[in-house]
């Protein structure tokens, strides 16, 4: 039904009413309220085309007007004028009558959706990040942008760009985000418990510091993952982990470096078949008469120089470099043919084994250490509180040397 026009009775002239209030046109009648929509008029409190409420008078039943709303038209100018007296080059879109959303509860994921579309730039990636339809998307931004009165986004054919309103408040609530997120993650480690990664050769590490927690909260879960030699940090990286026992030392600038957990001899694994498998032990200098084991090509630097052999023996000899193997297996397996030994420790020896492959001590390097490391932005007491376990687990179970 079209609001603007009603008739007054049955088979009367049909009239229209106006709203009372507005400017006069040309012929000196009130102007009807055109081109702002139902909606921009149901929030400046003026319904088109119908006349304001009457109450009934004291005497006669005569009627009068009650007093009428400003004038919408008026109200919309100076809305675009306040827009438009902004910063130079800022770009803002008030909506009038504001007031109305400014106590509405902010929806998080309309926030998710502005923090990402941030990122992205691009309404069809960020639907996909965010597992919605990109109309969703579209509808949630202009539900923001009606909410804060002003407009985050310009749109265009070809691109999307923050506006000044909205990179100011990207720059204002990103420390809050930041702090909600590690308070959630904090809150699910507490009640999921603690997901720990390791290195094959450090498979029983923990084993004391597990059985202590598990004395003490029967309860809190600690689930063990298995780490490959690339990507040593990813699942780190990514929250997949809490944290992870890794090689000792640890430079990493998002990384925390916690205590020492273990702490291990070197060794050297060597097919049975090889010559230099009759010695007693092997040093850096028999090295120069056979390659030794590469490490992975994303192998942190700070590892290669301190679990590695150097790249020259004491006497000045080359050392020669085998292919780079993933996994434990792929280490024995290379050792088995013959052609290169791999430079470990006695806790590799202790876990994987190969009917070809012995251990044979090897002297001139320092022992293996390894340590619990944890990502810098990790707010979860339980990592912590459990690294102290391990660290106090590991000096109550080493053995006294002489």
């Amino acid at each position: 039904m079209d609001l603007r026009r009603r008739p007054v009775r049955q088979g009367a002239a049909r009239r229209v009413h106006r709203q009372p209030g507005l400017p006069a046109d040309r012929s000196g009648r009130p102007r009807r309220l055109r081109g702002h929509g139902i909606a921009a008029a149901a929030r400046l409190g003026v319904r088109r085309g119908i006349p304001p409420r009457r109450r009934r008078g004291r005497g006669g039943g005569r009627t009068r007007r009650a007093a009428h709303s400003p004038d919408p038209v008026l109200q919309l100018k100076t809305a675009v004028q306040n827009a438009n007296s902004g910063p130079a080059g800022s770009l803002r879109t008030v909506v009038p009558d504001a007031g109305a959303w400014r106590d509405a509860p902010l929806d998080f994921t309309a926030l998710r959706a502005f923090l990402t579309l941030s990122e992205e730039l691009h309404f069809g990636r960020t639907a996909q990040r965010l597992s919605l339809s990109q109309p969703r998307v579209s509808q949630l931004i202009r539900e923001m942008e009606r909410q804060i009165g002003g407009a985050l986004f310009v749109r265009t054919s070809r691109r999307v760009r923050l506006t000044t309103l909205g990179d100011d408040l990207l720059r204002d609530i990103m420390p809050a985000v930041d702090r909600i997120d590690r308070a959630l993650v904090a809150a699910r480690a507490t009640t999921r418990g603690l997901r720990i990664g390791f290195l094959g050769q450090f498979a029983s590490t923990l084993d004391a510091a597990i059985a202590e927690s598990r004395r003490r909260e029967p309860d809190f879960a600690i689930t063990m993952t298995q780490l490959q030699c690339q990507d040593l940090f990813g699942a780190l990286r990514r929250r997949e982990l809490d944290m992870q026992v890794s090689l000792c030392p640890v430079r990493q600038d998002d990384l925390v470096a916690g205590p020492v957990v273990g702490e291990y001899p070197r060794a050297v694994a060597i097919a049975r078949a090889h010559p230099l498998a009759t010695r007693r032990e092997l040093t850096l200098e028999d090295l120069g008469d056979i390659a030794a084991v590469a490490p992975a090509p994303d192998t942190p630097p700070e590892l290669v120089r301190s679990y590695w052999p150097p790249e020259r023996t004491p006497s000045g000899r080359r050392i020669h470099f085998a292919g780079p193997a993933r996994t434990e297996a792929e280490m024995l397996g290379t050792v088995a043919q013959g052609g290169a030994v791999y430079l470990t420790s006695t806790a590799m020896a202790t876990h994987f084994t190969h009917p070809a492959v012995t251990y044979l001590p090897f002297a001139g390097l320092p022992p293996v250490r390894a340590i619990l490391v944890w990502h810098q932005d990790t707010r979860c007491a339980k990592v912590r509180e459990f690294a102290t376990l391990a660290e106090h687990a590991y000096h109550a179970n080493r053995p006294v040397t002489p």
